[in-house]
């Protein structure tokens, strides 16, 4: 199966004042793991990025694990009324809507372990979830573009789409999708961090596959079962990563083994990457 991978740099340099874009030790080694196992498993992967993306992969030598290429072309040329402080995932949109479907988006923090299977369903992802008030707010919270109104047909009471893993297998519904998630983004004013974007990236999804009468299949319908194998995503546990170096070194040494112990060509990349060599050090 095909799918893609999104990095835009917009989002990172709206946050920081770096002048040169750069990723976490443990986002590089998830990503490592994630294109690497897809690839093994289960099929050809492309990468979506722009130019500040794709000078830092090919400075830490990570390049030539698109199998199915690179484009820079889309992000590049992204549209500058689309806020990346607080729309930090319209990249993936964006990227996703020069794909035909069948495909999978998968996040760099996603790992799908095993050859898994894609059911007949226009769509499936990796799970659902609540509309938790907090995260997904009731409609009158959301702050709109100026002259946007939603769509009187969408139903507010369907659960929402984690889409860290998603397949698209129906035209229809992913350009249906994209083009109203783009213009609840455009030139909207929203500056939070999470509500808007998360409203946009997974509880439209749902609202969209509803309208349109697309049943959605779940990958995992219950992510927090202990007995799960199949799937890792790191997101939840990046702020401790960040925040604790003692669960960072053992989470980077960890994924270096299991690197190595699986994709042994591989380890002449890992000493390449200077942000690894402490942990490399430590074996």
């Amino acid at each position: 199966m095909h799918a893609l991978n999104v990095n835009w740099t917009a989002p990172f340099f709206a946050n920081h004042n770096n002048k040169h874009y750069v990723m976490e030790d443990f986002e590089i080694l998830t990503t490592l793991l994630s294109v690497l196992k897809w690839r093994e498993k289960n099929g050809s992967i492309k990468l979506y990025t722009d130019t500040a993306g794709f000078d830092y992969f090919e400075k830490i030598g990570m390049l030539s694990l698109w199998d199915a290429g690179i484009d820079t072309d889309v992000l590049n040329h992204a549209p500058k009324n689309i806020n990346p402080k607080s729309f930090w995932a319209a990249g993936k949109l964006m990227a996703l809507a020069h794909e035909n479907c069948p495909t999978c988006l998968i996040d760099l923090d996603f790992i799908v372990w095993e050859k898994i299977y894609f059911p007949d369903s226009p769509l499936v992802v990796i799970h659902r979830e609540t509309l938790t008030p907090k995260v997904y707010p009731a409609k009158e919270h959301l702050i709109t573009p100026d002259n946007y109104s939603f769509d009187e047909s969408f139903s507010w009471s369907e659960p929402a789409c984690n889409t860290a893993f998603v397949f698209f297998n129906q035209e229809a519904l992913k350009d249906y999708y994209i083009s109203e998630a783009l213009r609840f983004m455009t030139d909207n004013p929203a500056e939070d961090s999470n509500i808007s974007m998360v409203f946009a990236e997974q509880r439209l999804l749902a609202m969209c596959a509803k309208k349109l009468q697309f049943p959605i299949s779940c990958f995992l319908p219950n992510p927090f079962e202990s007995n799960n194998r199949l799937y890792t995503h790191v997101w939840g546990f990046k702020h401790q990563l960040k925040q604790h170096p003692a669960a960072r070194t053992h989470f980077c040494i960890k994924c270096i083994d299991r690197i190595n112990t699986d994709f042994p060509e591989q380890t002449n990349l890992l000493y390449k990457i200077p942000s690894l060599k402490q942990y490399l050090r430590q074996k």
